[in-house]
């Protein structure tokens, strides 16, 4: 299977500021590890994307990540199926330069109906 994946790199300035891989149809895509990576001007991770045949997509962890200039993570998403959700927690969380919660945001389902909710500190 991996060797079917594609694997593209975006250049600027001589630095690669974008990695993904793509299936043998051009659907971004791959498992068990980020379809498309960004990095910021000096290298440095700042996004991570997680998609399964071109829809965000992660089970047990978040399907999307950034990242400050430290590495520490600044705000996550869970995504199952290109739908923003996550049993047991929020769907989005945002936190502060010093690591603190600074927001969420729970998503659920009532009664076949998707539901949100926010908390802002």
């Amino acid at each position: 299977m991996c060797s079917d994946l594609k694997y593209y790199k975006r250049s600027c300035n001589d630095r690669i500021d974008l990695e993904q891989w793509c299936d043998i149809y051009g659907k971004r895509h791959r498992v068990g590890r980020p379809t498309k990576i960004w990095y910021d001007k000096y290298g440095r991770v700042s996004c991570e994307e997680w998609l399964l045949y071109s829809q965000r997509h992660r089970e047990g962890g978040p399907a999307m990540l950034w990242y400050d200039r430290y590495g520490s993570v600044r705000c996550e998403e869970w995504w199952l199926y290109g739908e923003l959700h996550r049993e047991g927690g929020p769907a989005r969380t945002r936190y502060r330069r010093d690591g603190r919660l600074s927001f969420w945001f729970l998503t659920h389902y009532t009664n076949s109906r998707r539901r949100h909710c926010k908390l802002m500190n």
